[in-house]
């Protein structure tokens, strides 16, 4: 999700249809928030991350991170003003910090001891590479 969000949000941050649509500069105050919220929800999602998971179990804080960054990705989706679209950022950044606390240690847990490091390293290299990889698919397809 970090991958893909950081090049579509520079991506979107060019195109004038975005700023058109939501009314907003291509910098300025309203501009930096728009891309910060983001972080600020990951900032937030970091309080609650670890006790989930430690108290109700890392399967727990996939699935929730998951479960916020689909409801992130819909109010997105559907916005009609700028303040659902930050909204759903904020809780895209909120469920991403919950579910990629959970994530690497489960894999290292249901490793075999002697693979750990592999799958622990393969989790890392693979999930930000498939994001931006399949950012810059999409854009090759839409022109």
């Amino acid at each position: 999700m970090n991958g893909y969000d950081g090049s579509l949000m520079s991506s979107m941050n060019a195109m004038p249809a975005f700023h058109n649509y939501f009314h907003i500069g291509k910098q300025g105050p309203a501009t930096g928030l728009l891309f910060a919220i983001y972080t600020v929800g990951q900032l937030v999602g970091s309080l609650f991350a670890a006790p989930a998971a430690d108290r109700l179990g890392r399967r727990f804080g996939m699935c929730s991170g998951a479960f916020f960054i689909v409801i992130g990705t819909i109010l997105q989706a559907t916005s009609k003003d700028i303040g659902q679209f930050m909204g759903g950022r904020f809780l895209i950044g909120f469920g991403v910090t919950v579910g990629c606390t959970s994530g690497p240690i489960y894999v290292v847990e249901i490793s075999p001891p002697s693979m750990r490091g592999f799958f622990g390293g393969l989790y890392y290299s693979f999930g930000y590479c498939a994001g931006a990889l399949g950012m810059v698919y999409l854009s090759c397809q839409t022109g």
